[in-house]
């Protein structure tokens, strides 16, 4: 599987609601990135309780054949963003987040 191409941007300005913005305090660097594993299970931002990616996956109708190099980053062994699904509910950036850091793939 090949390296995601995802881009992350430091935004030290003030909070804007939505997008992929992430809160740096309370998901600390080092970050690290991967594709989708069976199995990895989260809480995107608006679910109201954790979800497998499988279920989102089905959900939103992607291909198998696209699922394989799914692009993550992960704080630890937690996952913080996804492609499609977004922020984890955990790490979502709000008001009084001081370090936002925003998530996009190349291209988006």
């Amino acid at each position: 599987a090949g390296a995601p191409d995802v881009t992350v941007f430091f935004d030290e300005s003030a909070y804007n609601e939505g997008g992929h913005r992430i809160d740096a305090g309370k998901a600390p660097m080092p970050w690290r990135y991967r594709a989708w594993q069976p199995g990895d299970c989260y809480q995107p931002v608006g679910a109201d309780r954790p979800m497998k990616l499988k279920e989102l996956f089905h959900r939103a109708r992607v291909p198998s054949w696209d699922r394989r190099d799914w692009p993550m980053v992960l704080c630890e062994d937690r996952i913080v963003w996804s492609r499609r699904f977004g922020v984890a509910q955990w790490a979502m950036a709000g008001p009084r987040s001081r370090h936002i850091v925003d998530v996009r793939e190349q291209g988006e």
